[in-house]
């Protein structure tokens, strides 16, 4: 028989909820990450488009970090490679938490959409594919239970944490790193 020892669930921590790099280029901008409550990291800029958008919330409001496209070099014999990921920052949107009545994911064919509500308005808060359909709902989950005052501590410790331990970037299941 094979036996398969499952890793040892972690307690979440302040510590690990914006990676390293993040916090780094986020800091820079003068964006304070110390507060951070939870986070989500997309894979989706826009409706169509595949590129990293980092969105986390603290007790200010949500925020927003666009990142720019990586370019793809040529290597010797022509082939396209994917050069090390150094973060850029193209943009950060905030949005203040009184500004946000609720959260809510809409999952679509391939994709999936977090989306928030503020006077009865919907607002796209932004896009990813559907195998990070599970992570946004958690994210979902968190803060609205954040907003309404409710203990939101019972959903961080549901994180299946699919995520890279170094970078973030969502990975199958079974990894620790990309």
């Amino acid at each position: 028989r094979l036996h398969l020892k499952k890793p040892p669930k972690k307690n979440h921590d302040n510590k690990e909820i914006i990676p390293g790099f993040i916090k780094e280029v986020a800091e820079a901008r003068q964006l304070d990450t110390s507060d951070a409550v939870f986070a989500f990291r997309t894979d989706m800029s826009d409706a169509e488009e595949y590129g990293d958008v980092f969105i986390f919330f603290d007790h200010k409001g949500i925020y927003k970090i666009l990142f720019k496209d990586v370019d793809f070099t040529k290597n010797k014999k022509g082939k396209k490679k994917k050069p090390d990921f150094k973060p850029e920052i193209s943009g950060i949107v905030a949005i203040p938490i009184d500004e946000i009545d609720e959260i809510h994911t809409e999952q679509y064919l391939a994709t999936g959409q977090l989306t928030y509500t503020f006077k009865g308005e919907y607002y796209s808060l932004g896009y990813f594919s559907i195998g990070l359909l599970e992570k946004a709902d958690n994210f979902r989950k968190i803060f609205n239970a954040f907003k309404n005052g409710s203990s939101h501590e019972q959903y961080l410790n549901t994180d299946t944490g699919n995520t890279c331990e170094k970078c973030g970037k969502p990975i199958p299941r079974g990894l620790k790193h990309c």
